[in-house]
């Protein structure tokens, strides 16, 4: 279990949304990102730079197959700190809270589920490549 280290560069409720995102994949498209937050450019680039700056995310930007023109993709993904961080941070709302059913990693990825993100806009734009069997009720 990550040590409780409360992070108030973190904990603010877009750069949560974010970190909690980024904890889940490699890399993504700011644009995927951006719409699954629901916030303007501007406001996410905003929060992007503060985790950019604490070392916590990296962007880099490729050319799109998919366009013609000279546009290129923004991609974002987490650094080596910044889940650390965000399971860190985790634990420490956890603790705050009294919640002592923890589970041993605190990010977003539990057991061998992976997240798949399309450029779908809305609540379908992120979702679980296999969904867990229900738990067996007796």
């Amino acid at each position: 279990m990550a040590k409780a280290v409360f992070n108030e560069l973190i904990h603010g409720s877009i750069r949560l949304r974010v970190c909690g995102l980024l904890r889940a994949v490699e890399h993504l498209d700011f644009s995927v990102l951006r719409e699954t937050v629901d916030v303007s450019d501007a406001t996410l680039s905003k929060h992007l730079m503060a985790l950019i700056d604490a070392e916590y995310v990296s962007s880099s930007k490729a050319a799109s197959r998919e366009r013609q023109d000279v546009r290129r993709i923004t991609w974002l993904s987490p650094t080596a700190s910044g889940p650390a961080a965000f399971d860190g941070h985790v634990t420490a709302l956890r603790e705050i809270t009294g919640d002592t059913s923890s589970p041993k990693s605190p990010g977003y990825i539990s057991g061998s589920t992976r997240w798949t993100f399309s450029r779908q806009v809305g609540p379908n734009a992120i979702r679980p490549e296999a969904s867990p069997s229900p738990p067996h009720r007796c």
